[in-house]
């Protein structure tokens, strides 16, 4: 039992820093109001939705080649095995077991462990399908999760090029190889060498953007060279649409583009384009930044004066800010404690910490006190630019709202992900953006509105600000974006406010959000995932939800808007921790603590334990809606198991909610999307 807990914890801590928890790219609260120019000149990206049929082993005909090679593996590796393939290329999405003995030294490293890897790879050649020139150890994305189990990740790189998007996972631990698979893992036909250069690639984009001399160009990635998968075209010539129900390893095609992400002075978005490098196509023209609105406090949960969370509260801690006397620098405890001495010095904060650094477009920061005393923010009332008296022009509500909400959240994450370097670095939070109704995530810092137009300052919203850095954590955790997105970050948010109104207050109006036609009950922010707080009282599904309410777009999964088809993943993992682990008895207190002292955060801290446990490390492009593994894939955010799947002691649905044995990872949904992510109220 014991090993069973350290095993179930270990996973925990990866599923609960995804959801606390080298893009140019910025997430956004909503799609801008006003939209860009170059808007209409959008070509999705192709591999952003593939419409992966995900094909179980055993469903293959019993002379198929695959299948006999995957009777071989489990012929030679005793024990229960689960493979799910990606039909459009034969590859593995995913295979889980009772693990391959596995072992570990002591003094073992991620290339030591890599290279042992490497040996299995070559020898499951016939059913992996990757050749060792190709794979490339991504350290940032390898590491130890725990004391005991391992992630290893290997990224694809053809002839030199990257194969953007594709690479294979793995998990070792407690002596086994538990699970491995890939996202993807394209068929490259193209040569690698190219028809045009860089030069030229940027001038085509500068040419088809229609920009002049008067515009201000800003290059953010100067042009490289990937490969980008493609459906394979049909008979026609043409790619079709939907599901792939070709021949097994049939469905990709490739080309090599020249990469170039650039912003243009006084225009919303960083602009990302794949041109062919070949032949100079645009392959797809893409806004990719990711926004978000972040407004200041601090408020617990919202601005809009409903208390006690949505007041101001004073006496909050500004963890680990930064705290000058003399010429003398220094971090606060988590708590906000310093030693302040000598007596009569004077001490600085610029809210400038280890891990978070504030810049107010309302001014400067710079409260001081003189030790002895602390250093108070204080509260002030108003909003956006309103300070306290005698307080510098940049210590608003958002400044101090976003400094304490993004260094708790951050804490929590380091917890779990102790090796994610972007964790212990420093990020910067702007606040009070001279905009309105929206907030980005911009691909390295977290951008929050004014109020206006009927919408309150995100700044003052812990759910949006929550929400854009799960953006942030999402592009850093080791892997791609998640599609869609917007579920990553709303869970983000619901799983540390335990509120499933995400951004309440954003509608300074109190009206209720739309909900995609499913209307709202009692959430003034941009969503509710509980779907018992929607008219219909009815959990979103693929086609239930999805297919009438999501419209057609390139950036959710099941081929609608990600905005909409978010609210599949997100409300299954509310029904989860509220409904469905309660119902089994996880949220009892744990032993040794009063009922007050843990209460509900146990089923929390389950639903991430638990779902964890179920899958790790995002997978594949999701098919279109309307197939099976889209409806399967969209309801489980499925991961890399690094444990076998387990089930809570009960599986009652007394309360119309999904079972958790429709959890089974059928079809991952872990993708490398490059269009925008906006967090559109519905």
């Amino acid at each position: 039992m014991k090993h069973v807990m350290r095993r179930s914890s270990a996973l925990g801590a990866v599923l609960l820093a995804v959801f606390l928890v080298s893009l140019d790219a910025a997430v956004a609260l909503q799609v801008p109001e006003v939209p860009s120019r170059f808007e209409p000149l959008v070509v999705p990206d192709p591999a952003t939705s593939l419409d992966v049929a995900t094909t179980p082993v055993a469903s293959l005909h019993a002379s198929d080649r695959a299948r006999a090679g995957w009777e071989r593996f489990k012929a030679a590796h005793a024990g229960s095995w689960r493979v799910h393939l990606d039909r459009r290329s034969g590859a593995p999405l995913l295979v889980e077991g009772d693990g391959i003995p596995w072992s570990v030294a002591e003094d073992a490293s991620v290339d030591s462990i890599a290279a042992g890897l490497r040996t299995f790879i070559a020898d499951e050649r016939d059913v992996l399908l990757a050749d060792d020139a190709e794979l490339v150890l991504d350290r940032d994305g390898s590491g130890k999760l725990t004391d005991d189990v391992w992630q290893i990740v290997f990224s694809r790189s053809v002839a030199g090029v990257p194969v953007a998007g594709e690479r294979y996972v793995f998990s070792v631990g407690h002596g086994n190889l538990i699970a491995f698979g890939t996202p993807r893992w394209s068929r490259i036909a193209v040569s690698p060498n190219p028809r045009i250069d860089a030069e030229e690639a940027q001038a085509r984009m500068i040419a088809y953007m229609g920009l002049t001399p008067a515009d201000t160009i800003e290059v953010v990635a100067p042009a490289r060279l990937e490969f980008v998968a493609l459906r394979a075209p049909g008979a026609s010539g043409k790619a079709p649409a939907g599901p792939f129900a070709g021949p097994l390893g049939s469905g990709y095609a490739s080309a090599l583009v020249w990469r170039i992400a650039l912003r243009v002075s006084g225009e919303l978005g960083t602009w990302v384009a794949r041109v062919d490098a070949h032949n100079g196509a645009m392959r797809s023209f893409v806004d990719d930044d990711r926004y978000a609105r972040v407004k200041g406090g601090i408020y617990p949960l919202a601005s809009d004066q409903i208390c006690p969370e949505g007041c101001e509260q004073p006496n909050f801690p500004m963890p680990f800010a930064d705290v000058t006397i003399g010429a003398a620098t220094s971090t606060t405890t988590t708590m906000g404690v310093f030693t302040c001495s000598p007596a009569g010095s004077v001490a600085t904060t610029k809210l400038a910490g280890q891990y978070i650094r504030i810049n107010d477009t309302c001014g400067l920061i710079s409260e001081a006190v003189t030790c002895s005393a602390d250093v108070d923010l204080s509260v002030s009332a108003g909003t956006d630019c309103t300070v306290p008296a005698g307080s510098a022009g940049g210590n608003t509500h958002a400044a101090r709202t976003n400094f304490y909400q993004l260094n708790r959240v951050a804490e929590r994450a380091r917890t779990w992900l102790p090796s994610r370097t972007w964790l212990t670095t420093q990020m910067t939070a702007n606040v009070n953006v001279n905009q309105t109704c929206n907030a980005v995530w911009d691909g390295n810092s977290t951008n929050m509105f004014k109020s206006g137009s009927g919408c309150g300052n995100t700044g003052e919203l812990a759910g949006v600000v929550l929400h854009e850095w799960g953006h942030g954590l999402d592009q850093n955790d080791g892997g791609d974006f998640d599609n869609p997105s917007e579920a990553y970050a709303d869970i983000t948010a619901f799983m540390t406010t335990h509120q499933s109104c995400i951004g309440r207050g954003f509608r300074l109006s109190g009206s209720n959000c739309g909900g995609y036609g499913d209307v709202c009950l009692s959430c003034s922010g941009v969503r509710d995932q509980d779907w018992d707080k929607h008219a219909l009282h009815t959990p979103a599904t693929p086609m239930g939800f999805s297919a009438p309410r999501c419209g057609t777009s390139s950036d959710g999964p099941c081929g609608g808007a990600g905005h909409c088809e978010s609210y599949i993943s997100g409300e299954t993992i509310w029904d989860l921790a509220t409904r469905d682990l309660p119902a089994s008895g996880l949220d009892q207190p744990r032993r040794g603590r009063s009922p007050t002292s843990s209460g509900s955060n146990r089923a929390w801290d389950r639903a991430a334990t638990r779902t964890t446990a179920r899958s790790r490390a995002r997978t594949a492009a999701a098919p279109r809606r309307g197939s099976p593994s889209c409806a399967s894939s969209t309801t489980t955010m499925a991961t890399w198991p690094t444990e076998r799947p387990t089930r809570p002691r009960s599986s009652r649905r007394s309360t119309g909610t999904r079972s958790l044995a429709a959890w089974r990872p059928t079809r991952p949904i872990r993708t490398a999307p490059s269009a925008q992510r906006w967090l559109r109220p519905s």
